[in-house]
């Protein structure tokens, strides 16, 4: 005697829901301000908040030209991945430079931290902010020249902005003996943009009743945001 029975069994592949909060990054500061030609230094806590033991993987996105580079806090040694226990954080620091000569605004960056179906993003934001110098130089650096008692003399100098941002409003002024007349052309400059030079000449006309030698004539150039002087020697 027998008898058959069919059972129909379905395979379904087995799916782990986890939550997206299982993997977490917070940065300790998200913002940071600087100048052009400095590095900002980002720090951030990276937490496995599963109870296994997991390796991340760590992908960043960033403007074009700006480097990112990641370290385990406190070490030098370069990172693109980590490996955590369950429930543990570790903290990251994360150095970001700017393109040579990045001009004034704000950046963003992201990182993500991946971990099989397991994900979190974290952005950050670099400010930055203009730097200014001004230079004051002269045909061959010479610092002395020549002028007759009672007649002009001319001396060409140089603006040169040494910095990242525009410098506006730059004015002359000078120290001179008694008598001396010591006048700019032009008088102002309305702006100087990064890495630009603009050409100025000095009149010097000497007092009528000057004695003959050396004199020391010191020259200004004053801008909303910087300055700088030299010292002209005139015989």
């Amino acid at each position: 005697i027998s008898e058959t029975l069919n059972i129909h069994v379905t395979l379904l592949q087995k799916v782990q829901t986890v939550s997206a909060a299982g993997v977490k990054l917070v940065a300790s500061y998200p913002r940071l301000s600087g100048p052009a030609n400095s590095k900002f230094e980002f720090r951030a806590d990276i937490s496995n908040d599963t109870s296994e033991e997991r390796t991340i993987n760590l992908l960043t996105k960033a403007p074009s030209g700006w480097n990112i580079v990641m370290k385990p806090a406190y070490e030098s040694v370069q990172i693109s991945s980590l490996r955590l226990k369950g429930k543990e954080s570790k903290g990251i620091d994360i150095q970001v430079t700017p393109p040579f000569r990045a001009t004034e605004g704000e950046y963003d960056f992201s990182v993500e931290a991946r971990s099989d179906n397991l994900r979190d993003t974290m952005d950050l934001k670099a400010v930055v902010v203009g730097t200014y110098e001004l230079l004051m130089k002269t045909p061959g650096d010479r610092l002395n020249s020549e002028a007759i008692i009672g007649q002009d003399s001319f001396q060409t100098i140089y603006l040169g902005n040494s910095g990242t941002a525009e410098l506006r409003n730059i004015n002359f002024t000078s120290t001179k003996p008694d008598g001396w007349l010591v006048t700019f052309e032009p008088d102002k400059v309305d702006t100087l943009p990064s890495s630009q030079i603009k050409e100025v000449n000095v009149k010097i006309r000497p007092a009528a009743k000057a004695i003959a030698g050396d004199y020391i004539i010191t020259l200004r150039s004053n801008a909303d945001q910087a300055n700088a002087s030299m010292d002209l020697r005139v015989t």
